[in-house]
This record gives structure tokens, C-alpha cells and sequence, in this order.
């Protein structure tokens, strides 16, 4: 007997065989290696009860977690997971009648996957002290987060475009706490209003406090909606979550001296600038052990382009970390940066390339790196050696020619020193110049195609 969906479900594997017997639904048994549970319906959210039983809600088709799948454990949820199946939070699927219902979730956690929290999603959910709201969230509609007294911080991802009005609002019990909303989105959300009258903050009683961006302060400050408490913002450069879960935002324009503070309980770097005028990353992180991931934005280079230069060793030896996000246009990578970051297994970005500085192992040591998601640029004249010395899972890379000049470096190849690079992609009718060039590995590459 096993259980599935809640139910009790009788198993049955007959003979040696291995086709599947089905015996309850979309389940599916085989009698070897052992048991295989395929389900039919995909589940949206699983409900912790104050039981501590738990409860799945399964999804109608349309994805969306609608108030008719929940009301029946409004009463008794104290936390709510969103899965990957779930693409929006409908209108009040978690809200409650102010003074008839008595909420008791505590903690909501939404996946990336969803793109809308629904109207009045979480409203007068007074006891809700954690929401986790995922990197796809696209639109916080009318009302989502109203009322909810016990939410003391609220992370607005980079994905957000569109928030509603009073989504924020009603801050007014004498037991509410203040809300801090640190926004990551670089350009302010687009403000919408159902009426004319409705604002986003609606009395906020002075319990909201604004963090957004430093190079986005006076766009905040001065945009629809968001420009209705221009006395409650501050600005950040850079962004930490501890192991605590607690935020930190700093104001920093060299960051290796004021995060070392934090150096043993550093978990992410939810947002930082990094260039080499302003915001100086040398060594900045360097050794941080417990650091997991880091999301890097450029800064506007005044000629129509987004820069980040990620100075010397700025992640060396940051064993724990396993994802780089960069948005940006332009990427710098100078020696040593990513030098022993055992677990990182890719570098993410939406850059035209990433242009690596003069110098050694920038990847070195990488053995878990698997992709990099942009053009690499080797810089003509420049020398570089191990680059990717070590990275045992890195087997194929593109590569950006360096047109300043018409033909390609012999020294370049260096950089590709005790790799195990199988695949290296160039422009085709840079093609046989590297092969001429790189006579070692001519016959690794091969042309985009």
C-alpha cells in the first residue's frame, strides 16, 4: 500500500516483466527495478494544514490556483507552496473576509513559474510573515498584498513589469508592522489603476519603506504610483541575503571592504552593479564560502549599451556557488575571477559577449561549469593561459572574434591549456583563420551554424 494524492492506493506487479500494470489511475507499476508512480493530474500548490497533515491541490488545465481550490483550508493553511505547474495566483486565492475569517498563513512561497499574483491574492492574511515571490513574476494585480500587517519584507523580482493599484495598501492596524519592499526590477513596474481614485500605497499609515537600485532612484521617485511617497525610499548598490534570510542592502562604490562583514554568512547576492568606475569588485567576495548565487547588472556605458566588468579574483575560491545571472549587454571578466568555484555550472547571461581580460585562469578549477551562455571574446595581442584549465564539464564554447584585427593570435589558444573542451564554435568565415592559428586544436573547431 502506498499513498498517492492523499489516497490509499493498492500496487500490483505480476511476473518478470518490466511493462507497466495499471492498477490505480495515471499510475504506473513496473516489477523491476521497483516502482514507478506516473500521475495524471499536476499538482499546484501543496498546502500545509495546522495539523501538519498536507494537502495538494491539483490543477483544473488552466494552471491558474483559483479561490475554489483553496477556500475549504483558509482557515486551517499555515503554508502554502506554489510548484512549477502553477502559472498564476487567481483572484483571492489565499484572501479571507475581513473580520468573519480568521487567517492563519504564515508563510507563501511562489515559484518561478508564475507570472500573475491575482487581485487580492493574500488580502487581510494578517498573520503572513514570509512571501517568497518567484524570479517570473511578471504582474502583482489590485490589492494582492493589502492588509497583510505581519509581512515585514517583500522582494519584487526583476521580472515585474505591472503592478496594480493598492497592491500594497492598507497598512492601518495599530499592530501593523513596517513593510520594506526592496524592488530588483532596474526600469519602475508600470502602474495601473482599476479607478481613478485608487492609489498603489493606499494608506500606508508611513509603515512602507521603498529600496530600489541606486541608478534608479529618481525614475522610482518620480514614476506613476510609485512616486506617492517620495519621503519613504532608499537606494542600494548592492543587495545581500544571509543565511538568516535577512536583507542588507549597501551603498558602495568599493565593495570588498564594506561586505566583509558578512563573509561567513553570505548565502546570495540578490543584485549588485559591477563596473570598474563606481563599483569596484576586486576581491570583492573572495573565499566567501557559503555564497550560492549572485545576480550582476550592468551600468549604462553612455553609448547605448549596458557594461559590467567583473574585476580580478572578485569570486575566487567561492566553492558554494552555483549560479551567475549577469544582465547586461557587455560583460568583463578579469583574471582569476571565477578561479575554484568547484560547484558553479553556469555562467547566465543575455550579454552580446563577455570579453575576458589579460591574464590567467579565469574559469580555472571550474569542474562542475557545464555552459556559458555568450560569446567568449579573446583579445587580440592579449595573452591568457588555463583560462578553463580544470573545467572537466565544459565541453563546447562559442567564440567572438577579436576584428580589430584580420587574423587570429597563435598565443590565444593558451587560454584553452589542460581544458576538456571537445567543441569550439567560431563565424564561419572566421573558420579556417583559427584553424590555421590554432593548429592544436583544429580539429575541435567548427563553424556556427
Amino acid at each position: 500500500m502506498i499513498r498517492y494524492n492523499n489516497k490509499t492506493v493498492k500496487m500490483l506487479c505480476l511476473g518478470d516483466d518490466i511493462v507497466p500494470k495499471a492498477i490505480y489511475g495515471g499510475i504506473k507499476v513496473y516489477n523491476s527495478p521497483g516502482i514507478y508512480i506516473e500521475p495524471t493530474t499536476k499538482i499546484l500548490a501543496h498546502l500545509t494544514l495546522n495539523d501538519g497533515s498536507i494537502v495538494d491541490i491539483e490543477d483544473d488545465g488552466t494552471g491558474v490556483l483559483k479561490q475554489s481550490m483553496t477556500s475549504g483550508y483558509k482557515s486551517t493553511c499555515v503554508s502554502a507552496v506554489i510548484t512549477d505547474n502553477c502559472i498564476e495566483l487567481g483572484r483571492n486565492a489565499f484572501s479571507v473576509n475581513q473580520g468573519t475569517q480568521n487567517s492563519i498563513l504564515t508563510s507563501l512561497t511562489i515559484s518561478d513559474s508564475v507570472k500573475v499574483i491575482g487581485d487580492d491574492c493574500v488580502l487581510n492574511c494578517s498573520a503572513l510573515t514570509e512571501c517568497h515571490i518567484g524570479t517570473g513574476v511578471t504582474e502583482i494585480r489590485h490589492g494582492a498584498f493589502a492588509r497583510t500587517y505581519a509581512l515585514e519584507k517583500l522582494i519584487l523580482p526583476a521580472s515585474l513589469e505591472t503592478v496594480w493599484d493598492r497592491a500594497f495598501s492598507n497598512r492601518i492596524a495599530t499592530t501593523a508592522k513596517t513593510l520594506h519592499i526592496y524592488s530588483l526590477a532596474v526600469t519602475p513596474p508600470t502602474f495601473k489603476q482599476t479607478g481613478t481614485k485608487f492609489t498603489l500605497f493606499e494608506a500606508h499609515q508611513g509603515k512602507v519603506r521603498m529600496h530600489v537600485p541606486c541608478e534608479s532612484l529618481s525614475d522610482y521617485k518620480a514614476a506613476a504610483g510609485w512616486n506617492e511617497i517620495p519621503s519613504y525610499y532608499s537606494c542600494f548598490d548592492i543587495l545581500l541575503k544571509l543565511t538568516d534570510e535577512s536583507i542588507v542592502p549597501l551603498e558602495s562604490d568599493i565593495y570588498q571592504g564594506d561586505v566583509m562583514p558578512y563573509k561567513d554568512t553570505l548565502e546570495e547576492v540578490l543584485f549588485m552593479y559591477a563596473d570598474s568606475g563606481n563599483h569596484n569588485t576586486d576581491s570583492a567576495f573572495e573565499g566567501f564560502t557559503n555564497l550560492k548565487k549572485a545576480n550582476i547588472y550592468g551600468i549604462d556605458d553612455g553609448y547605448g549599451s549596458n557594461y559590467v566588468e567583473l574585476e580580478m579574483v572578485t569570486f575566487m575560491d567561492c566553492t558554494a556557488l552555483t549560479e551567475v545571472n549577469i544582465i547586461t549587454t557587455i560583460v568583463e571578466v578579469d583574471d582569476g575571477n571565477f578561479y575554484n568555484c568547484k560547484s558553479l555550472t553556469g555562467i547566465n547571461t543575455n550579454a552580446d559577449y563577455i570579453r575576458l581580460g589579460f591574464g590567467y585562469y579565469h574559469f580555472a578549477g571550474c569542474e562542475n561549469l557545464k555552459q556559458i551562455t555568450s560569446p567568449v571574446l579573446l583579445l587580440h595581442g592579449f595573452q591568457y593561459t588555463d583560462c578553463f584549465s580544470g573545467c572537466t564539464n565544459l565541453k563546447e564554447i562559442t567564440l567572438m572574434p577579436d576584428t580589430t584585427s584580420e587574423t587570429v593570435n597563435d598565443t590565444l589558444a593558451t587560454a584553452f591549456n589542460n581544458s576538456n573542451i571537445e567543441k569550439i564554435y567560431v563565424p564561419a568565415d572566421w573558420l579556417e583563420r583559427y584553424k590555421t592559428a590554432w593548429p592544436s586544436l583544429a580539429q575541435i573547431i567548427y563553424p556556427i551554424s
